[in-house]
């Protein structure tokens, strides 16, 4: 089996891109990771150290408790995200798939599964998550309330909508499964 890659991207920070990777990874069955990519304006490292990585108030901690085999903090400049976000996703390439969790990647590199996740506010939306919107083939809104508001304010023909529902969140691992 070919290693599987997802991208879960989001409108703005704290919309939920990390519930919704820790929803997957916690149903997966396979060996999985994840990579929590951050922007940074002077340096990039690829960090794994659990020290690091297992710290209780970062999201990386919270991936590791949902089920990922293993966990990557990837930050960087844009100028070196193409670059890192591939060495970071070949360092990964021993397991079944990886959840790359930020907006940048999905500039870089290209998924096997695009999810993007609207946070409670559907009106908020950084300029950022334009080209991860347009990629995504499944869109998360905050609720069955949500979906017509975020249909009308932005161009979601040809995706599925789902709600941060767990029956939809298991719509996603089977489409993934029978997809691999």
């Amino acid at each position: 089996m070919s290693l599987r890659t997802i991208s879960i991207s989001g409108a703005h920070s704290g919309c939920g891109k990390t519930t919704i990777a820790e929803k997957m990874l916690g149903r997966l069955a396979d060996k999985w990771g994840a990579i929590k990519y951050t922007k940074t304006g002077l340096y990039t490292s690829i960090v794994e150290y659990p020290d690091l990585i297992s710290q209780h108030d970062k999201d990386t901690c919270r991936l590791i408790n949902a089920g990922a085999s293993r966990v990557l903090w990837v930050q960087s400049t844009p100028d070196s995200l193409s670059e890192v976000i591939n060495i970071a996703i070949d360092t990964l390439s021993d397991l079944d798939g990886i959840i790359v969790e930020g907006n940048s990647p999905v500039n870089v590199f290209d998924f096997d599964y695009g999810i993007f996740v609207f946070g409670k506010d559907i009106n908020r939306f950084k300029e950022s998550a334009k080209v991860p919107l347009s990629k995504a083939g499944v869109v998360v809104c905050p609720s069955v309330d949500s979906f017509d508001s975020a249909i009308v304010l932005y161009d979601l023909s040809g995706k599925k909508v789902i709600s941060f529902e767990d029956q939809d969140i298991e719509i996603i691992i089977k489409e993934l499964i029978t997809c691999s």
